[in-house]
């Protein structure tokens, strides 16, 4: 184990927020860019609680992000990302344990969190830390050909994509 450390993301700039995303998403497993506008965006639709949130360091390098969403008293990893050159060194798992230490704390009933299936790196990291899959997500397009057209299973890389 590292010198890890976390602070929450309350005082951290959207700018800031979205280079660090940029940073521990590279080489994700499908490709993800993170603008500041966007980003927001997200932060509101979600419900992220930016105090919840955790900015994650190995001594003082910036190391990775968790964003935390919270409706009522349920609480969601809606991102845990963790920078290239700290990867594989148990960063994540730390983090885990962390957040669901502090859901605890603030009495949240659960902590969920999603993978996308192909992504086994993530999985591993989420079975040690004890998360049991429930369901699987599945995503949907339309092929936009009018009402006769059909709504099909699409992988994530062909939503992306689009």
């Amino acid at each position: 184990m590292g010198d890890w450390r976390c602070a929450s993301l309350s005082g951290l700039s959207i700018q800031a927020m979205a280079g660090l995303m940029g940073q521990a998403y590279a080489g994700y497993l499908v490709p993800v860019q993170f603008e500041a506008a966007s980003l927001l965006r997200r932060l509101l639709a979600e419900h992220i609680d930016l105090q919840a949130s955790q900015q994650l360091f190995d001594g003082d390098e910036p190391a990775g992000i968790l964003l935390v969403a919270r409706r009522g008293r349920d609480s969601r990893i809606a991102a845990l990302g963790v920078v290239p050159g700290f990867r594989g060194r148990g960063l994540g798992a730390w983090a885990l344990q962390r957040a669901r230490e502090q859901a605890c704390e603030r009495g949240d009933r659960c902590l969920s969190l999603e993978v996308i299936d192909g992504n086994a790196a993530a999985r591993a990291v989420y079975d040690k830390a004890g998360f049991v899959a429930r369901r699987r997500l599945v995503g949907y397009r339309h092929n936009g050909a009018g009402p006769g057209g059909r709504i099909q299973a699409a992988s994530v890389q062909t939503l992306i994509e689009r």
